[in-house]
């Protein structure tokens, strides 16, 4: 039988099975003479035929009919697990079938074949995982067959001799993925239209709408700014029209005399829905509910005197709680100190300068890891000593003096040591009291829950569609509406207005409102955005005045200003909404007296016009009223929580000079007489008494001007410079895009969540926090942040005391974006269309930032840790701790990414990016080490027990395998040798024979945290290498450095074609940047799960070829390698080489320095000598690997001793 090869796609290829004899291959074929590969004539066997024929397709017995073809669509999905796992069908006979199937649907009868099998493939069960059928929707069905679609494709079978659609070479199971999902999405809404029409027919049912309510900041709302009702078919589904203010023709008006003529537009037209037709079976807009399971907390303490029973009982008396008193507090006091942090930071650097020294040695114990520890710790404690007795002024308080009545110069300079100064950059709340730090977490508590109400009532909002949200929007600026029949609007808008208005009452009591304004706006309040206002809204522009400001003399005030009102063409006066006590609608109020100052020596008033609805219209106010009241909501909870944090700071006698004198608070009479000097020298310092710009609101609230702690003092005004340098331009749009690039690597990447799930279960163990309340967390969770108006009174204690404050996506990554809610609604018809182009472009990127599977990545990892902090919370709670010191723990104990201190927030938003946690985690795990030593001792044992199991069971020789690991899986977590090796043999092997090692390093937190890396600067924790974030990422990858391995890139190869050198720059970028998401394109998972797929041809000489399943399951977290004596000997010798290189290189140093006189003959000698006696170490280290001997026992060697002896 002939084999015929053409390069038509209808042809079929065949290639040379891969053999270990070339005499295999010439029986296998008929070989031509001279020995090429072209293929003569196929001879085989009848086995060699079943396992290789392809090409005798048209044999009747070959072809695939309709009911075959329906049978492989249907397992479709089966076939493709298969073909993933290895496992199940025959994998050989499955190509042959689907070679078979491809004929089939290019012959006679190919489009029956095709109906067949995709009629089989819509019914395989994996395309129904996802219930479209009964969305709401066709907009919902879609995105729900999407989500089929990419399922059934990335588990279906992949056809390995199926070009590539949308690039080159053969289809991957992501670019099936992808396509599935998009036709996924086309066929499930397709389905609903089908339905649809049948229902039209014959007039049974109910029809499924197009779209529904889409959210602006959404895909579809974003991109397509699906805003308006249409009036045919509002008038058809019984809506009720609603008329709204038609905007002014121009925003100044018409003056006449003392007259302000606002020329309108025709009123706007708007529809609001039934009620029965507006939210869902899956939410409601109903008042929000606070169900009380406080009970919940208390329910699982145990009666007083009994304990849990059993030998955890008899340990935790007997044995953990005397250690603990007297052995593990006091040393942890100590440790704590300047003097402990620095000498055990040095010790631990020593001990883990060189991971291949022995851990004692008698012939040379400095060279040892303990004798390197010890030396760390001497210089470390030595340091500390040198910089205690240094001392000079510093003045971190200065403000930069600006206009009078404002911020004022303080430019008090106060003394400090070294430490001291370096402990108030580096220290969280360096020397701070407790009380402090209890207020503004119980501050930032409040400002969670303030949000949370205002979020609550903002998911209600969402529920409406644009036309409702206009009209709730108009209904709380307080616009006079005729016709608003649906009681759900009216409800929510009394309950919007109720949370406003209770919140603004604190603004009032706080002083930061005058009770005139305060009652004047109490119906009405807003908090406003205009798409043509690029200005970012920063803290405190919802205390200036809105509307026009102006200073003006008394004089044209009287003149020109104080009668001039706001009238409508017609003469009528302009209605506003009234204040308390006031009519419901009142004129327009005209020039406002907002303030009186003193400027140049001359007095002014601050006057104000409030714009009329019909200015701010013309000013394109965006009338969402989500998007208001979320923005409102943000406002809220930032300025009421700082400002009742310094109100209670006052309150606080052990903070500040002050004690209580019955309902007022007065300086303690052992202060009174006391000059600002003698005062300073008590340890109490005076805040600045200053205004926030262009308000009457003193910037520090109840401590302006007033006497506190010294610590309390610099923390403070520390804190207001930081806010200053943050809201610098530059600075604050690279935090922006580096919070995006933050995000990528963490929430969007499937890795990092089962490392941050197993992270926290590693903190509640050691915290010695029960894993008994985390079903119930998770409930408790659950159903207070759905869609129901009950929520959970234990989650909401849990945040007043700002448990969940402290998170990564709350601190990192939170951010109200300004820019998004305006962009959602932006089109100018004035502007060029590239300007348009940009303003889509953005909308897009928001989309892409908002959109479900991103999002629900960042919720999943918010709730990972949510989770854990309520189960932390309530068992602290149980155990007898007050809320307040249950909340401290709980945040504590699960990274606490709340941190004051300014150089590590410097960093943390530059050079290295993911600092905090690594900040955080290193005094837990001190903590954990010093007060409960046995955890450790735990993990070992476990790590120690499966690893045995796997060496038993796994084959292979284990000691030459954990020899020739390479160097980043080498080694103990930790770096400590009793703790589990960082990659652990499984007790399976792979079909070729390979050992399996699953890499647990991550899974631990801070795994990987004195690991001694060689970036950037060497010898510095490898957590603590700079890599600059996002502007790392580019800059290097523009410049083709490989910023770890420190140097140049290989795919940057200076190309005198500007083009190339450009695409290679955006591919090294690009590579850079792309989320590590399976089957996304472009990722290194995808790369890796393509890699493995069967046919693909291994061509690394340092890796074996993984299975499939394998590589999907490394994409997911479960870093599974295999390995092999050849390939990881192949990668020890590249190490070794590079060792050498690098030494050779120092040799060569020394010649260039001979050279230039910098050294004499002798010292080259001696230095060349030392570097030869360190090469033939290194030589001996690398044989003694080859042979499962460990560099310890090498380096403690006769032959090593001789070396040195010899020198």
């Amino acid at each position: 039988m002939s084999v015929f090869f053409t390069t038509p796609s209808d042809k079929l290829t065949i290639k040379k099975p891969s053999t270990k004899s070339n005499q295999t291959n010439r029986n296998f074929f008929n070989m031509s003479d001279d020995g090429s590969d072209s293929v003569l004539e196929y001879k085989t066997n009848k086995k060699q035929q079943q396992d290789y024929d392809y090409t005798d397709l048209d044999s009747p017995s070959k072809k695939v009919g309709v009911g075959t073809a329906f049978k492989l669509g249907l397992l479709d999905t089966t076939r493709g697990l298969s073909q993933i796992t290895g496992k199940g069908f025959d994998q050989k006979q499955m190509a042959r079938e689907q070679k078979q199937l491809v004929k089939a649907m290019q012959g006679e009868n190919g489009n029956l074949v095709k109906v067949a099998y995709f009629a089989g493939a819509i019914l395989d069960p994996a395309s129904w995982l996802i219930p479209f059928g009964k969305a709401k929707t066709l907009y919902t069905m879609g995105k729900y067959g999407m989500v089929s679609g990419a399922i059934a494709g990335a588990a279906g079978y992949v056809d390995e001799e199926q070009d590539s659609i949308i690039g080159s070479g053969k289809i991957t199971r992501g670019e099936q993925a992808g396509l599935s999902a998009i036709g996924g999405g086309v066929l499930a809404p397709t389905f609903g239209a089908l339905r649809n029409l049948g229902i039209k027919v014959t007039g049974s049912k109910k029809a499924i709408t197009p779209i529904g309510q889409p959210d602006p900041e959404g895909f579809v709302g974003t991109i397509f700014n699906l805003k308006h009702v249409n009036p045919k078919k509002a008038y058809v589904n019984g809506m009720t029209k609603v008329q709204l203010e038609g905007k002014a023709k121009s925003i100044e008006g018409v003056k006449e005399g003392d007259k302000v003529v606002i020329a309108k537009e025709k009123k706007r037209t708007v529809f609001e829905r039934p009620d029965e037709k507006i939210g869902d079976p899956s939410a409601d807009i109903q008042k929000t509910v606070v169900k009380d399971d406080l009970d919940l907390v208390k329910k699982n303490l145990p009666r007083k005197g009994m304990y849990l029973g059993g030998p955890k009982s008899f340990f935790d008396k007997y044995i953990a709680q005397p250690y603990q008193e007297k052995i593990g507090r006091p040393t942890l006091q100590k440790l704590a100190t300047g003097q402990g942090a620095t000498s055990v930071a040095g010790g631990l650097l020593g001990f883990n300068v060189d991971e291949e020294a022995p851990i004692i040695s008698f012939t040379d114990p400095f060279s040892s890891r303990l004798g390197r520890a010890m030396t760390g710790a001497v210089f470390g404690l030595l340091g500390f000593r040198a910089l205690t007795r240094e001392s000079f002024g510093f003045g971190p308080e200065r403000i930069k003096k600006v206009k009078p009545g404002t911020e004022q110069d303080a430019g008090k300079e106060i003394s400090m040591t070294w430490t001291e100064f370096l402990g108030r950059q580096l220290i969280d709340k360096y020397n701070m009291p407790r009380e402090f730090t209890k207020l503004r977490q119980q501050a930032q508590g409040l400002g969670g829950t303030i949000a949370d109400q205002f979020a609550d009532l903002v998911q209600k909002a969402k529920l409406l569609n644009m036309d409702e949200r206009k009209i709730l929007y108009n209904m709380l600026e307080g616009e006079e509406l005729v016709k608003v029949e649906s009681s759900k609007i009216k409800n929510l808008s009394t309950e919007a207005r109720d949370i406003i208005t209770k919140y603004g009452q604190m603004y009032h009591d706080f002083g930061l409102l005058d009770k005139d304004v305060f009652q004047k706006n109490i119906n009405s309040y807003l908090r406003r955005v205009y798409d043509n206002v690029d200005d970012i809204p920063k803290i405190g522009d919802d205390l200036k005045p809105r509307g026009i400001v102006k200073k003006v003399t008394d004089d044209e005030y009287n003149k020109i200003y104080k009668n001039e009102k706001a009238f409508n063409e017609d003469g009528t006066p302009v209605m506003i909404r009234g204040g308390k006590d006031e009519p419901t609608m009142v004129p327009h109020r005209g020039w406002e007296i907002f303030d009186e100052i003193t400027e140049d020596g001359i007095k002014k008033k601050v006057i104000r016009w409030e714009y009329t609805k019909a200015q701010r219209l013309a000013k394109h106010e965006i009338e969402d009223a989500a998007a208001a009241i979320e923005l409102t909501g943000q406002y809220m909870a930032s300025t009421i929580s700082q400002y009742k944090f310094y109100d209670d700071i006052f309150k606080t006698p052990k903070l500040t000079a002050y004690v209580k004198d019955g309902d007022n608070y007065v300086l303690d009479k052992k202060f009174k007489g006391l000059s600002e000097d003698e005062m300073n020298k008590s340890g109490y310092f005076k805040m600045p008494d200053t205004n926030i710009i262009d308000t009457k609101t003193k910037r520090y609230g109840s401590l302006s001007g007033k006497y506190v702690l010294k610590e309390v003092y610099l923390n403070l005004l520390n804190a207001n410079k930081y806010r200053e340098t943050s809201g610098k331009d530059f600075y604050k749009y690279y935090q922006k895009f580096n919070r995006l690039w933050k995000v990528s690597k963490t929430a969007w990447n499937p890795t990092v969540h089962v490392n941050n799930v197993f992270g926290n279960i590693f903190f509640t163990d050691m915290g010695d926090v029960s894993f008994r309340n985390l079903p119930k967390a998770f409930k408790l969770l659950s159903e207070h942040r759905n869609n129901k108006p009950t929520k959970s009174s234990v989650v909401y204690l849990a945040q007043k005391f700002g448990v969940f404050d402290a998170d990564f996506i709350a601190r990192e990554l939170k951010t109200f974006d300004f820019k998004s809610v305006k962009d959602a609604y932006k089109y100018d018809a004035s502007k060029t269309e590239w300007r348009n182009a940009t303003d889509i472009a953005g909308k897009v990127y928001q989309a892409v930032r908002k959109n479900k599977i991103t999002g629900t990545l960042e919720d999943w990892y918010r709730v990972e840790d949510h989770i854990f902090r309520l189960n932390a919370f309530m068992d602290r709670m149980q155990k007898g701790y007050s809320a307040a010191d249950a909340a401290m723990f709980a945040r504590k104990q699960f990274i606490d990414y709340d941190i004051d201190a300014p150089v590590i927030n410097h960093l943390r938003n530059s050079a290295t990016p993911f600092l905090a946690f690594t900040y955080r985690v290193v005094p837990l795990l001190a903590e954990t080490a010093v007060l409960r030593p046995w955890k450790y001792a735990k993990y070992a044992a476990l790590g120690y027990g499966l690893n045995k199991v796997g060496e038993t069971m796994g084959g292979g020789d284990a000691e030459k395998e954990r020899q020739l690991l390479p160097k980043d899986r080498a080694g103990n977590i930790l770096g400590i040798p009793i703790l589990p090796n960082n990659e652990i043999k499984l007790p399976f092997k792979g079909k070729d024979g390979a050992s399996k090692y699953i890499n647990v390093k991550r899974l631990f937190p801070g795994g990987d945290t004195l690991e001694l890396g060689e970036g950037i600067i060497p010898g510095l924790p490898a957590p603590l290498q700079p890599s600059f974030g996002i502007g790392g990422d580019i800059l290097f990858g523009l410049a083709g450095v490989d910023l770890f391995r420190k140097k140049m890139d290989d795919t940057h190869l200076g190309h005198a074609n500007a083009v190339q050198n450009l695409k290679s720059a955006v591919t090294r970028i690009a590579t850079k940047l792309i989320p590590n998401f399976p089957f996304l394109p472009g990722s290194y998972s995808t790369a890796r799960i393509n890699r493995s797929r069967p046919g693909v041809e291994n061509v690394s000489a340092f890796s074996v070829k993984e299975p499939e399943w394998q590589s999907i399951l490394n994409a997911f977290g479960v870093k599974i390698t295999d390995r092999t004596l050849d390939t990881l000997t192949v990668g020890k010798e590249k190490e070794f080489t590079n060792i050498i290189k690098k030494l050779e290189e120092q040799i060569r140093d020394e010649e260039k320095k001979l050279l230039n006189n910098k050294i004499t003959m002798q010292e080259f000698d001696e230095k060349v000598a030392e570097i030869a006696i360190e090469m033939q170490k290194q030589a001996m280290i690398f044989g003694g690997r080859l042979e499962g001997i460990s560099p310890a026992e090498i380096v403690e060697s006769e032959a090593v001793l001789n070396l040195r002896n010899n020198r």
